[in-house]
């Protein structure tokens, strides 16, 4: 037996080895993408910690990743390794965290194969190699999973658990502002599994501690984003998703009084949209934008929140449409007109010559003299461009997973493989509520889904094992 579980810890090793040294591989190997998002970060990066600050902030973007932007230019230069260097490295620690987390779970030989499906993800390597806030968000999400893994036994251990919880997700909320909506997912995990086994009812100082940690852990990222919403009026952003969310699932019908002139061309737009039968990555982006100009009303582009409850009311069988078909996008059904994913992989992986786009012309030159590189083909990336096709298959398994492993820790009382499930399928349910058909945002939560497809077939056969007597493999993980 002691033989068995040094083999399965060295294969655990020699995983987590071969993810540090493909990480290396390609970082320098795969050249830097620059998208206009990724022009403005570099640009805020200037401009954060300056006399400039908060006066030319773009209000849509929070200030940590720029900041570590400038963090990384201060470190090793203003050139294109830095950008790299801060996403690779976010990258590898979300490999390890969820190779830990997997590892609490289901032991080291499955945990092995987590770190492997995750490191040669086409995707969340393309996005480390972006200048853009995706993996850092993978990070935030992956770490919060980690922690709610962690089984505290004492006091002083589950109080460290709920600080250290509401920490990271008050500091992902100035990575992602979005982030601190797993605050109310996060809370009563860490509450059920405290409380697993139930304690005696009659201990009044362990309930109350255990409110004060559920409480702690909402209110901490809401609290901080206070602070940077008194800096910058961020109402921006919530703005132009509402807006979006209105439109480009064609939430509403072009009857409706928030399309006053034109209705025929949103109704066009509409059939120009729809590819093989299907419309669920919405409205083609050139054509959203035409709408807004030509066919949306002034009260829906100033204040698309009212307009959006209103709609909610009004065309609820519509919206629920819309949100179905959301869901199946930001799930990885393939077909979809138009996949970000798709689109900035496609950037990275494929062609030669300059990865930066179009962006903010008091930069633009300055960007592409600083951080140009022109992409050579070479093994890596022949490697990436072959095992894309198979993952882009394995996404919406591994999201079907996902639900079907949040209803089976449900079944069993599992809270680890419930914060699993229930983490990355909340934060995708965010950008479904309001409509926000664009799947990067739903690629920080891929890898915990691929994750989910070595952690849930391993509890259902470690649960046969255990009702079964004669099938190899006992009952204990290791």
């Amino acid at each position: 037996m002691g033989g068995a579980w040094t083999i399965k810890q060295c294969l655990y090793t020699l995983a987590l080895a071969m993810a540090v040294v493909f990480g290396l591989l390609h970082l320098v190997s795969i050249p830097i993408g620059i998208t206009y998002d990724g022009l403005e970060y570099i640009k805020l990066s200037d401009i954060v910690g300056s006399s400039q600050f908060p006066a030319r902030w773009s209000p849509p973007r929070a200030p940590l990743f720029p900041l570590a932007l400038k963090a990384t230019f201060y470190l090793v230069g203003r050139q294109p390794l830095a950008p790299i260097l801060l996403s690779t490295s976010l990258g590898l620690l979300t490999i390890l965290l969820l190779t830990a987390a997997a590892r609490r779970i289901c032991g080291y030989a499955p945990a092995a194969a987590v770190a492997v499906l995750i490191s040669f993800y086409p995707t969340f390597i393309a996005y480390q190699h972006f200048v853009l806030t995706e993996a850092g968000t993978t990070f935030f999400l992956s770490f919060v999973i980690f922690l709610l893994v962690w089984q505290p036994v004492t006091s002083g251990e589950r109080w460290q658990r709920s600080i250290l919880i509401g920490a990271v997700l008050s500091t992902g909320y100035y990575w992602r502002e979005t982030l601190q909506t797993l605050a109310f997912v996060a809370a009563p995990l860490h509450a059920l599994s405290c409380l697993t086994p139930i304690r005696p009812l009659g201990s009044g100082r362990y309930w109350r501690s255990i409110i004060l940690q559920t409480v702690l852990i909402i209110a901490a990222p809401y609290l901080a984003g206070s602070v940077w919403s008194h800096v910058i009026d961020n109402s921006a952003w919530k703005k132009m998703a509402l807006r979006q969310g209105l439109f480009r699932q064609a939430f509403i019908p072009a009857s409706d009084r928030a399309v006053v002139t034109n209705a025929p061309f949103y109704e066009d737009a509409i059939r120009q949209s729809v590819v093989t039968g299907n419309f669920y990555s919405g409205l083609r982006s050139d054509l959203l934008d035409k709408v807004f100009e030509k066919s949306c009303s002034a009260s829906a582009m100033d204040d698309p929140q009212s307009a959006f409850l209103r709609a909610m009311r009004q065309y609820p069988s519509r919206y629920a449409a819309a949100a179905v078909r959301t869901a199946v996008l930001l799930a990885g059904w393939p077909g979809a007109l138009e996949s970000e994913n798709r689109i900035f992989r496609g950037q990275i992986f494929d062609g030669s010559g300059s990865k930066i786009g179009e962006g903010p012309p008091d930069i633009h030159d300055q960007v592409i003299r600083q951080f140009d590189q022109k992409s050579t083909d070479c093994l890596v990336l022949r490697f990436l461009r072959t095992v894309t096709g198979p993952y882009d298959a394995l996404i919406p398994i591994a999201s079907l997973l996902t639900v079907l492993g949040l209803f089976w820790g449900c079944a069993i009382k599992d809270i680890r493989l419930v914060a699993c499930c229930a983490l990355p399928l909340f934060y995708l349910s965010f950008y479904v509520l309001i409509l926000d058909s664009i799947d990067r945002y739903a690629a920080p939560a891929y890898p915990m889904m691929l994750a989910n497809c070595v952690i849930l077939p391993m509890s259902v056969l470690g649960r046969l094992k255990a009702r079964i007597p004669h099938l190899p493999g006992g009952a204990a993980h290791s």
